[in-house]
């Protein structure tokens, strides 16, 4: 793929083109969007808050991956960290996004997560080398290395933890997208 791939223009601020990818993955106390997905459900959504940084200053994002015959959709609004965090924990009245897009995207994944009773449940943790393509760069490349996990209740998503447990460390899982 090389002659027709070029860095991630995020990817090329790192060494090797790889940046870490921490997301928490919010489900109801029986685990039911988990279930939907391994059933394999036709018509499904996951429920996750995504960082690429642990700087206080860094951004989180709120997104929602839907599958619907086939077809994935993502909806994502980006927030500052201690945003994200209170509209996560409820510690704080509703301090949404004043652009509209985001403001949208936000509220959906609010109103998803109440309807599903959702909280966090999982972080899970990788280190992505992200390419885009040459000639369209709509097509995109994706290598995950070091897959790591741990369970939380807690509404904090970071790619540092003390509690990662390796899920997968020999594998690499290859997106084109």
């Amino acid at each position: 793929a090389t002659p027709f791939v070029e860095p991630d223009p995020f990817a090329a601020r790192f060494d090797g083109f790889v940046y870490p990818v921490a997301s928490l993955y919010l489900d109801g106390s029986d685990l039911p969007l988990y279930r939907e997905t391994v059933e394999g459900l036709r018509a499904r959504y996951k429920l996750r808050v995504r960082t690429y940084t642990d700087d206080p200053d860094g951004f989180w994002y709120l997104e929602i991956k839907r599958r619907q015959d086939g077809l994935v959709f993502k909806t994502r609004a980006g927030l500052p960290r201690d945003r994200a965090r209170a509209l996560l924990a409820q510690a704080a009245p509703l301090d949404l996004p004043d652009d509209p897009q985001r403001r949208a995207a936000a509220e959906q994944f609010l109103a998803l997560a109440e309807r599903s009773a959702a909280r966090p449940r999982t972080v899970v943790r990788y280190d992505r080398e992200a390419y885009v393509g040459r000639f369209d760069s709509e097509v995109r490349v994706t290598f995950d290395r070091m897959l790591r996990a741990a369970v939380t209740d807690e509404p904090v998503v970071q790619t540092e933890r003390n509690d990662f447990v390796p899920v997968e460390s020999s594998r690499v899982v290859v997106e084109l997208k």
